[in-house]
């Protein structure tokens, strides 16, 4: 199990969030070292601030803070670069950043390495094109930092008494309704803490608001349109004494206050219709069934659902009996799909692990990402316990359907539409896989020879390799995944065998292999009859380097050709998902560097989850196929019937280990899928 209804659990386990720190003055240092003081930090924007959070600190605490810390106790050359105040200041040379002009800041100089005498990080550790262009940016922006070295004496970092002990994280407690001296005034509990409050301070209620303002305010409250005429006339002239529940009634029932409401929700939750990408890998940048989880809302709003079951649905529904009674709350789960979508898969757990802590807490805890949270209780391993938990849910292809097509001409039309547009898949499917494999068969020698070379980085076979490739018009996306592996041993054992052998020791090994292979096993290992009949025509002094054994391999492929092109188009015309009636060996090597499938098989999903396999130019494999053409009429036909985004646990749920840094290659220990300790323990 992913563990994701464990997180929604220790969400409503009664523990109120939401922190609000303020920040003391720093200690002012010796007048002697006194400074000119500091601009005020002007208020920063969620744009400003996101930018930094996500392209700025990470590159800075990866690359700068080893040796331009304060809080580490390392600031050479006077220069500290984890806080606003030092960056601003500078170092001994004077400032390095000046906010707005990148080309007069030091900073952008050095890591640009624009200056042979200053040049960071140094070493040749020069920083990612990316990376440059994003901290650019950032100074032409005006250097926006949230960043102050005086708001440590306020951090809760660490899960020590005083982070346990701070309102945010108490469990949430039921107080007394307070007695208010104008008992008449008072309608609800609300009222009563309202007034108590303005009878403390010596203060009165404003006077009450006419009618025809009260349901003007109503109105837009609700359900965000004005009143009609009528409707206001009919609350002026009701003067019975529940005349104005009637009014709040009315709107409540409205469809439209899922709408106005179920809006806010929406925007923490960022949802949108599109993943913010055009052009991300095996996604058209359209969601065609993002409706489904908008209308979820809207339902649950106008349904007055609880808000644990609306959390715990949005979240881990799919883990709910009730997803199996009524599958059409597995929209809910668009919660967690409907976000931008990022080709680096730990930024696309990021972007979740976000979403559900601003949206359910108001907690940031994807700056734990890099370190420990500089204001929250919040550990670097909580953030990592939670990237287990994302890392152990995957999105499944094939999305369920959540509500019975309606018959009748629209739905026929629109599978009609859908049928043609996978036959074509299909076709362009078929056409591919018998050019690549054509083109493999034509020079299998020399496709997996250059397979072989260069793996070891050697000079002499880095160039052998790419002389083959250059006089053999070999293609890139063909030799990149033609590189047999031990799984295929079955096929491809003498090959793999004989590449083991010391190219000096070649002439005086290969006769014994060549008995192995002949015998018809390898270390006890079976080999297929056809690739050991061909070996058996064999001289052991036909053997003098890999690239003789290549070449009977070359021999292989070509002979089996026209019996290939037969299992190719009984795979294209296949009425089932197998197909009978060819020998074992003849299927492997056919399917050999491209996986031949039966025609039944190939429907949009599973065409979309082989993508990886079919050797085509620039891995452009999505927008070789019609899947935006689908996408489209999934999105824009009367009769597509409605979809969930949902998510499952994945065959192989794991634990994270914590990236230190935030940098993926430097792993720290393993931590459990957890909540945050804070709330969980």
């Amino acid at each position: 199990m992913s563990k994701r209804i464990f997180v929604i659990a220790a969400m409503l386990s009664g523990v109120a969030t939401g922190v609000a720190v303020s920040a003391p003055t720093a200690p002012t240092p010796p007048a002697k070292q006194q400074p000119a003081p500091l601009a005020k930090a002007p208020a920063l924007t969620k744009q400003q601030s996101d930018f930094f959070e996500k392209n700025v600190r990470p590159v800075l605490a990866a690359n700068c803070y080893r040796c331009h810390s304060a809080s580490e106790g390392k600031v050479k050359a006077g220069l500290a670069l984890d806080t606003r105040e030092g960056l601003l200041k500078g170092g001994e040379n004077g400032p390095v950043l000046v906010p707005g002009n990148a080309e007069k800041s030091k900073m952008i100089v050095a890591i640009g390495y624009k200056d042979a005498d200053l040049q960071m990080p140094p070493k040749g550790e020069k920083l990612s094109d990316k990376e440059i262009a994003d901290l650019t940016s950032w100074v032409r922006m005006g250097a926006p930092d949230p960043r102050s070295a005086a708001a440590g004496a306020a951090k809760l970092t660490g899960l020590n008494d005083k982070a346990k002990q701070h309102w945010a994280y108490q469990p949430v407690k039921r107080v007394d309704v307070p007695r208010a001296k104008d008992a008449a005034w008072v309608k609800s509990p609300i009222d009563a803490f309202v007034l108590a409050k303005l009878e403390k301070s010596g203060m009165k209620p404003s006077p009450a608001a006419p009618k025809e303002v009260l349901i003007r305010r109503a109105n837009y409250d609700l359900i965000g349109m004005p009143p009609t005429p009528e409707e206001v006339e009919a609350f002026v002239n009701d003067s019975s004494p529940n005349a104005f529940d009637k009014v709040v009634d009315r709107l409540l029932a409205s469809p439209h206050y899922g709408e106005r409401w179920g809006r806010f929700w929406l925007d923490s939750a960022r949802y949108s219709d599109t993943s913010g990408e055009e052009k991300v890998k095996k996604e058209d940048y359209r969601y065609a069934f993002a409706w489904t989880y908008r209308d979820y809302v809207i339902d649950a709003f106008n349904k007055d659902k609880p808000y644990d079951q609306f959390l715990m649905e949005q979240i881990a529904v799919d883990h709910m009996p009730v997803s199996r009674q009524d599958p059409a709350r597995l929209a809910a789960l668009g919660f967690l799909t409907v976000g931008k979508r990022f080709a680096n898969v730990n930024d696309q757990i990021d972007e979740r692990i976000d979403a559900i802590a601003k949206s359910t807490m108001a907690l940031t805890v994807a700056c734990a990402r890099c370190h420990d949270h500089k204001f929250d209780p919040i550990p670097t391993a909580d953030y990592y316990s939670l990237h287990g938990v994302m890392a152990s849910t995957i999105e499944p292809h094939e999305k369920p359907l959540i509500g019975k097509p309606t018959p009748g001409p629209q739905y026929d039309d629109y599978l009609k539409q859908l049928a043609d547009l996978e036959q074509k898949n299909r076709e362009l499917y078929f056409d591919t896989v018998k050019e690549k494999s054509g083109e493999f068969r034509s020079k299998a020698d020399k496709y997996l020879l250059v397979s072989f070379y260069g793996k070891k980085n050697m000079r002499d076979e880095i160039l052998e390799r790419n002389k083959l490739i250059s006089e053999n018009k070999l293609e890139q996306d063909l030799f990149q995944k033609v590189r047999p592996t031990q799984q295929q041993f079955f096929i491809f054992g003498p090959l793999l065998t004989f590449a083991q052998i010391p190219p000096a020791e070649f002439h005086t090994r290969a006769k014994a292999v060549l008995e192995q292979v002949v015998s018809g096993h390898i270390n006890q290992k079976p080999i297929d009859p056809i690739v050991v009949a061909t070996f058996k025509a064999c001289e052991p002094s036909q053997f003098k380097s890999l690239a003789d054994v290549a070449a009977i391999y070359g021999k292989i492929f070509k002979d089996i050709e026209p019996k290939a092109k037969e299992y190719l188009e009984a795979c294209r015309h296949a009425k089932s998902t197998t197909v009978s009636g060819f020998d074992p060996g003849l299927v492997a090597l056919a399917n050999f560097p491209t996986v031949i499938e039966p025609a039944p098989k190939l429907d949009t999903e599973y065409l979309k989850s082989i993508l990886d396999t079919l050797p085509i130019k620039n891995n452009n494999a999505y927008y070789k196929f019609l899947f935006p053409q689908i996408n489209e009429l999934n999105l824009t036909h009367p009769g597509a019937p409605p979809r969930a985004m949902l998510v499952a646990d994945s065959n192989n749920p794991h634990n994270s280990p914590i990236f230190i840094r935030g940098e993926v290659q430097n792993r720290g220990p393993v931590v459990p899928r957890q909540f945050l300790e804070i709330v969980a323990g």
